[in-house]
């Protein structure tokens, strides 16, 4: 039975090719690189399918994973990070990855040759699509900030896709876009001012108001998947991916929340997919490093279809002093008090006065699951490291990290790092940094050099866990992505 992937590949080119993006500035030269992690024992043939997103092209190959093993890919060359496929030297387009084995993708999307400033977002590859997506923070002019998004038909036939705007904070309402997409291949959907794609401009979606912050929906007759990029192109060049959601939830967890770490803070939007008023609470849990006491909760009423914004930052947009109460990194999870509305959220993780940034995608307690995979962790990868964070749904939970042989050189494995969660909603945090210690876990990371491999995370209780992963390099080197569960 053939395991399949859609991945998004959102503007992918060549390498180091020059070439620009049609419907972004002409400064940004994006590109794509993809990491397969093969879940089973046993070699895993993947058969890998290039769609471009503007003609009729497609582009084919195969390679071999071995068992337990994983794989970056940089389109289109050859060698040891190579899939060995023929292609343009500019591309951009969509991919599906068909296996003979379980696996799980991610695809970092980052500038390439001839952009004056570096952007990096990671996104998880889509298992299935559905015929209704929820995008939880689409912006255009939000000061310096807009969003793009790719949507793809993964159905057999031509999509009819239509694509509603809800305004939040700020937007006109009423405003759709609707396209026909054929199968497998993509569409973008851009946002920005003086947008070339010919879908909705942002002067229509801001109406009266001088900028458009809030959400999307997304139905076709075909089931299609859908990946955002939330990009600042002003005074702070960066960034986040997140991935549409198929569908929503009473209750989501989120496992990494932050405010003042080293300058770190987190947002959150939380999207009210439903019908009627959601009375939505927000439960933060005891913090793992910094401040170590319990933040408490915040409560808010949204409208149907719209989003809140929750940022830790001081006090504006949250019920709580995250100024005045310190440094925090814990978790929350998203309940409602007497309603029971679909809900779907994103985190925004960022940098006070730095142009780093990353987004992932809250999780429903119930997709929860007791082992998850990470397809890319890594230490002292040229400057870049990893960072894990898992959060349990239930108490008295055990968790096991098991790192995989090294993709890079023939160092030691990693010893596998095990913790128990005493209380429901707790997360733990771990980086592959440093010498032993409550961060870096029972592993020296020091010693163990250069690592670029994969892990899974098995536990005695549902849990969930994301992988930040950021360098030293400038501009936005800072990615995150959703574990996988199984």
């Amino acid at each position: 039975m053939k395991k399949v992937f859609a991945i998004l590949m959102v503007a992918m080119l060549l390498v180091g090719a020059s070439a620009s993006l049609a419907q972004g500035p002409s400064d940004i030269v994006w590109s794509s690189a993809y990491q397969i992690q093969n879940l089973d024992s046993a070699d895993a043939t993947v058969q890998i399918d290039y769609y471009a997103q503007d003609s009729a092209d497609t582009y084919s190959g195969s390679l071999i994973i071995s068992g337990n093993g994983s794989k970056t890919i940089f389109p289109f060359t050859t060698g040891v990070y190579g899939d060995g496929i023929t292609g343009p030297g500019t591309f951009n387009g969509s991919a599906v990855l068909s296996s003979d084995r379980a696996i799980a993708a991610i695809l970092n999307t980052q500038t390439g040759s001839g952009s004056s400033s570096f952007y990096g977002a990671a996104t998880q590859g889509f298992s299935a699509g559905s015929t209704s997506i929820n995008l939880p923070l689409i912006a255009c002019s939000n000061g310096g900030f807009d969003t793009w998004f790719n949507i793809q038909n993964v159905g057999d036939t031509d999509a009819s896709v239509t694509v509603t705007y809800v305004p939040g904070l700020y937007g006109a309402s009423g405003q759709t876009d609707s396209v026909t997409i054929g199968s497998m291949r993509a569409k973008t959907f851009d946002q920005r001012v003086g947008t070339t794609t010919g879908t909705k401009s942002c002067t229509e979606l801001m109406g009266t108001d001088d900028r458009f912050v809030g959400g999307a929906t997304i139905t076709s007759n075909q089931p299609v998947v859908a990946s955002v990029m939330f990009l600042g192109t002003g005074s702070m060049k960066s960034v986040q991916g997140y991935n549409g959601f198929s569908a929503g939830a009473e209750a989501i967890n989120l496992p990494l929340i932050m405010a003042n770490n080293s300058d770190y803070y987190t947002s959150i939007q939380i999207q009210n997919a439903g019908t009627a008023d959601a009375v939505v609470v927000v439960d933060y849990s005891t913090g793992t490093y910094g401040n170590l006491t319990d933040p408490g909760s915040e409560s808010y009423t949204i409208a149907a279809g719209a989003s809140q914004t929750i940022i830790h930052l001081g006090d504006v947009y949250s019920d709580i002093d995250w100024t005045a109460f310190g440094t925090y990194v814990g978790a929350a999870t998203i309940t409602q008090d007497g309603t029971s509305q679909p809900l779907v959220a994103v985190v925004n993780e960022n940098r006070v006065g730095q142009p780093l940034g990353s987004t992932y995608e809250g999780v429903a307690p119930g997709n929860a699951t007791n082992t998850i995979n990470l397809p890319l962790v890594a230490a002292n990868n040229n400057g870049y490291q990893t960072g894990i964070q898992i959060q349990a749904i239930n108490a008295n939970t055990t968790v096991t990290v098991n790192y995989t042989e090294n993709t890079v050189e023939a160092a030691e494995v990693p010893t596998a790092d095990s913790k128990t969660l005493t209380a429901a909603g707790e997360s733990w945090t771990l980086i592959q940094q440093g010498p032993p210690g409550t961060l870096a876990g029972v592993n020296n990371w020091d010693t163990i050099g250069q690592y670029v491999g994969s892990a899974v995370i098995t536990a005695d209780g549902p849990i969930l866990a994301i992988v930040n992963f950021n360098g030293p390099a400038t501009g936005d080197t800072f990615y995150t992505y959703d574990g996988f569960g199984q």
